[in-house]
């Protein structure tokens, strides 16, 4: 613990030693005090043991200061092939406060969120939920999330008040099921793998969009209650794959990978590469959706949406998320530019990307974060250059 910021050592929890503040301090609204850490760059590179061209491996290094594509310093990576971004790192990204939101924009919002929740009910997969994630195995709570969405479509004014109650059941024992204690370095990971994490933060937060914008004042009251629980698995996936992903090398170690990954194959390193990246990427894509949620949530209430950081990375070209193999993933990894970018610094795509060379995820949280004249204005520059 003695790299460990004071609140975090003197409470004996894990310190991730973000600066200014480290997350647990970011989040409790409390002074964070330690020496400063070195930066450290955000790089692509070849892992150890072999080129990319042969394992199609990516390796992360997550940057603790704004300068992305910074080069002037970095940490020796670690043996494992596939180091993603620490998502402990990860700041609150939400809907931009500085910046009035039309109630006809919050709607066009939430119509999204249900167009997302119908496009995984009827493919099985949306901009948030990878279509590999659940491939081996759908843990018991994603399939109560599916079936009572499912449900939830057919609702008609006959059948609401039967549909309204099958939600609060599953939701409540949804979180009776998982537990909501605030876990402590003894007990925080209990016995799930890196699916299950995911399975319960993403569970939860389908029945918390449907039951928050429904229109039901009593759903939504009830749903409201389980925000506070929303953010404490937040909080554990994110740990827990922060975690995972940074594995040492070793056979005990590569066995617990393959374990919390659902990998099939343990010889297949390229398929292992991939689903290091679907899971860092699905946590990641899954925090901002949490954070989002709760920010038009509360626009909607108050007028106020919490403070945006966006210390976060992302993949942003279109097709990579979509990679329905290792191999397609790799040949794109490798060919094209996958738009790799700290979310704090999105601006930058609309000077140097063109609006069809980020996909549906990036541009829903660049309109949400700049506004839809801004998004507007870019479509139409771009047309001008081309035109030029």
């Amino acid at each position: 613990m003695e790299n460990a910021c004071k609140p975090c050592a003197t409470a004996k929890r894990k310190c991730e030693r973000q600066t200014p503040q480290c997350a647990r301090c970011r989040r409790r609204g409390i002074e964070c005090t330690y020496p400063p850490a070195k930066q450290t760059a955000f790089i692509l590179c070849e892992d150890d043991h072999s080129s990319a061209q042969e394992h199609g491996s990516i390796s992360y290094v997550f940057s603790s200061d704004k300068s992305t594509y910074t080069r002037s310093e970095t940490l020796p990576l670690p043996s494992w092939p596939c180091t993603v971004p620490a998502p402990s790192d990860i700041g609150l990204l939400a809907v931009s406060a500085t910046r009035l939101v039309a109630s006809d924009q919050l709607m066009s919002y939430v119509a999204m969120l249900r167009t997302w929740l119908t496009q995984w009910v009827d493919q099985g997969s949306n901009p948030f939920i990878h279509a590999s994630l659940y491939k081996a195995r759908m843990p018991s709570c994603m399939q109560d999330a599916y079936t009572a969405l499912s449900s939830y479509f057919l609702k008609n004014p006959t059948n609401e008040q039967t549909i309204y109650h099958i939600l609060e059941d599953r939701l409540q024992r949804l979180v009776d099921t998982q537990g909501v204690e605030e876990y402590g370095p003894a007990k925080r990971q209990h016995d799930l793998n890196s699916i299950d994490h995911l399975a319960r933060v993403q569970s939860l937060l389908i029945f918390v969009v449907m039951a928050l914008f429904d229109g039901d004042i009593r759903l939504r009251h009830f749903a409201e209650s389980y925000i506070p629980v929303l953010e404490i698995w937040v909080e554990a996936m994110i740990d827990h794959t922060n975690q995972m992903l940074s594995l040492s090398v070793g056979p005990e170690k590569e066995r617990q990978l393959y374990y919390n990954l659902n990998v099939e194959n343990a010889n297949d390193r390229q398929n292992l590469n991939w689903h290091c990246w679907v899971i860092a990427e699905s946590t990641q894509r899954t925090w901002m959706m949490a954070a989002g949620v709760q920010a038009i949530y509360s626009i909607m209430q108050s007028g106020k949406a919490p403070p945006c950081r966006g210390h976060m990375v992302i993949t942003t070209r279109p097709g990579v998320w979509e990679a329905s193999s290792a191999l397609a993933w790799s040949r794109l990894c490798l060919e094209t530019n996958t738009g790799i970018i700290q979310m704090s610094e999105a601006d930058r795509l609309f000077a140097e990307a063109a609006p069809e060379e980020v996909d549906d995820f990036t541009r829903v949280f660049l309109e949400a974060t700049y506004g839809k004249d801004r998004m507007e204005r870019w479509v139409c520059d771009r047309e001008i250059m081309t035109e030029s």
